[in-house]
């Protein structure tokens, strides 16, 4: 989202401030905090598709701040408290959903202001205008049966469906054997609690997904074997939807290893379809 552009320069060379770049990673209250007026920015997530806005990580690079949208797609992020150090500036803020479009705006600090007349953000550091999402990649997932009793005996089926919206989408499944998926997370809905499906082989596949195209790939477990409670759960597939856009800066405050299959891989912001699947007690 870029707004006002040519303005900006014309006002950042007036004054004679240094514009950071648009790439920078360093904090820049390391030499002291800086006075806001009104420290706090804010805004709307929309996503195109019409699903349901919460969990979109919004980062503000340089600062290294990152909070997440609620459940309209609001967010709300807190700049430093007020201080002597004054700041200029172009900062970017990123807002990402690993299978949709990254999408961009760019927030100003004139002496530790927001700059009213140019950026995206007005002058109390609220967003002009709502930011969109576009997907890229739709993640269906069916469980066959998606019910069973405790005392089920065997093998439970995950047909997880890809496809591309904008193309093309390369998909990564760090974990597979013969074609088949071997990597993937139980969500209990009743809890919260996470249960791994690792159902053995280590093989990287990569899928570039194009011109709408379809790609099932299929997941069997033994649901003997993983001794689970009662309850509904989630089945989510371990996969990565590749975007070189994405700043390292922002996955690393996700957390470092996030993309490995282990739980943090699922402080990865995606947005699924289906994957229902509920253990009933014997009556």
């Amino acid at each position: 989202m870029i707004y006002q552009k040519t303005m900006l320069v014309l006002r950042l060379a007036l004054i004679g401030i240094a514009v950071l770049g648009l790439g920078c990673t360093e904090n820049p209250f390391d030499d002291g905090k800086v006075e806001l007026q009104g420290n706090t920015l804010s805004g709307q997530v929309i996503l195109l598709d019409g699903a349901r806005p919460d969990s979109v990580v919004v980062w503000l690079e340089g600062f290294d701040l990152l909070t997440r949208t609620d459940a309209n797609g609001e967010f709300s992020l807190d700049l430093p408290v007020p201080g002597s150090t004054g700041l200029s500036g172009v900062f970017k803020v990123y807002f990402y959903i690993a299978n949709y479009k990254l999408e961009t705006a760019n927030l100003v600090l004139i002496n530790s202001r927001f700059d009213a007349s140019s950026g995206d953000f007005d002058g109390k550091g609220r967003l002009r205008q709502p930011v969109t999402l576009l997907n890229r990649l739709t993640i269906s997932t069916r469980v066959t049966p998606a019910s069973v009793f405790t005392n089920y005996d065997s093998m439970v089926v995950a047909d997880v469906q890809l496809v591309s919206v904008l193309d093309p989408v390369t998909v990564v499944l760090p974990k597979t054997t013969g074609g088949l998926l071997t990597g993937a997370f139980l969500r209990k809905l009743d809890d919260g609690e996470i249960y791994l499906l690792n159902t053995g082989g280590n093989t990287r596949l990569v899928y570039v997904i194009s011109d709408t195209a379809r790609k099932t790939i299929r997941m069997h477990f033994d649901f003997a074997s993983q001794e689970l409670p009662v309850g509904n759960y989630e089945l989510i597939p371990y996969l990565l939807a590749e975007n070189d856009a994405v700043p390292q800066g922002l996955l690393d405050h996700l957390g470092k290893g996030i993309r490995l299959f282990t739980k943090k891989y699922l402080r990865l912001p995606f947005k699924r379809d289906g994957g229902g699947f509920r253990v009933q007690k014997l009556r």
